[in-house]
């Protein structure tokens, strides 16, 4: 049985019974387990060599980004082999920044549904978020995971403090549901109060 196995920082082998014509290529892991979505732009497929320390050059580890090994353009193998070592898979938003020309950029949003970019008028998480992921991308709160001249850069960014701001949103309009409840409470216990009277 094929297995991959990471012998260190961005580096790891394939071991394998038998001598397979394969490719490997990096993919994003969202944590709902949907399917790993190919990069964009995509990081060249590489033919691998079974048994040999293979390395993705300049790609920071996290453990959303996983490892696929296809064969005749079917998946066979998919690691996520940063996961065991930085934890679970993480709530983080991938950026794609790419080159337009010589001195602009665009930058999207690796989402299910496609690359969406920022901003955008789509019906999507990125899309709703887009003014504040492209400010945490502006102000570097964003962890850049690759870098290609040429092609562009993948950043990773967190998407756990919109969460909690949703949250704070959530309480703020049951307290106020609340002190609404209880002062119509109030103001009909006065009337019956009155009409006592």
């Amino acid at each position: 049985m094929a297995r991959l196995r990471v012998q260190s920082s961005g580096s790891w082998l394939l071991d394998t019974p038998c001598s397979l014509r394969t490719e490997v290529a990096l993919c994003w892991q969202a944590p709902d387990q949907s399917p790993c979505q190919p990069l964009v732009p995509p990081m060249p497929q590489k033919n691998v060599t079974m048994n040999r320390p293979f390395e993705f050059p300049l790609v920071k580890e996290h453990p959303n980004l996983c490892v696929q090994v296809s064969s005749w353009e079917k998946v066979e193998l998919q690691e996520c082999l940063w996961a065991d070592s930085l934890g679970p898979f993480k709530d983080d938003m991938l950026l794609v920044e790419m080159k337009t020309d010589l001195n602009d950029t665009s930058v999207c949003a690796l989402e299910p549904s496609g690359c969406t970019p920022l901003p955008s008028v789509a019906s999507t998480r990125a899309a709703r978020l887009g003014e504040q992921l492209l400010l945490d991308f502006r102000t570097h709160q964003c962890m850049q995971l690759w870098n290609d001249d040429d092609l562009g850069s993948l950043w990773a960014c967190p998407m756990d403090k919109y969460i909690h701001k949703r949250w704070v949103l959530v309480w703020l309009a049951c307290l106020l549901l609340a002190a609404a409840l209880f002062f119509f409470l109030l103001l009909k216990k006065d009337r019956r109060k009155a009409r006592a009277a």
